[in-house]
């Protein structure tokens, strides 16, 4: 089993995709520096400062509504994965785009894969386009998965206004 060398930015992004905004928030607050340093490059100085800013704020403000943070495929991570179950990150990976990768996503006009033996799975929602809209919309004495803000990962294999009730 491989360890993760940045386990408090893993935590951030399986909670992100939880819609479990107390547990980003604090992971985000835990940063050790090698993981503060990527973060900050990852987002920028500014989105960095924004979301730890928002992490660390004290409940201001009550709970003013329900949100629903819809990315489109832009801002959701696309894996390939192949008939054997192994999995790779294509969308955002500059390395596998770079390398002419992008071609697994190419879907037909049914919403298939258009390459044999290959499916598109949604990932997660982008963390650093995503996190300090997320940690701004929800304060922290709200933050739970009740709090009325959620994420929805951009579904690649059915309509996406039916997500939510699968």
């Amino acid at each position: 089993m491989t360890t993760s060398r940045h386990p408090n930015l893993d935590r951030i992004q399986t909670a992100l995709d939880a819609g479990d905004v107390q547990t980003a928030r604090r992971a985000l607050l835990e940063l050790e520096p090698n993981e503060e340093a990527l973060a900050r490059e990852e987002m920028g100085s500014e989105a960095f400062d924004r979301a730890r800013g928002a992490a660390s704020r004290g409940g201001r403000r009550g709970k003013l509504g329900k949100v629903l943070v819809l990315p489109g495929i832009m801002g959701s991570e696309l894996d390939s994965v192949d008939r054997s179950g192994d999995a790779d990150r294509i969308w955002i990976n500059f390395f596998n785009l770079i390398r002419g990768r992008i071609d697994e996503l190419e879907l037909t006009a049914e919403g298939k894969p258009a390459k044999p033996g290959v499916r598109v799975r949604t990932a997660g929602v982008h963390r650093a386009t995503y996190l300090p809209l997320i940690l701004d919309l929800v304060p922290p004495s709200r933050a739970s998965r009740s709090c009325g803000v959620r994420a929805i990962r951009h579904d690649t294999e059915g309509d996406v206004w039916l997500q939510e009730s699968r």
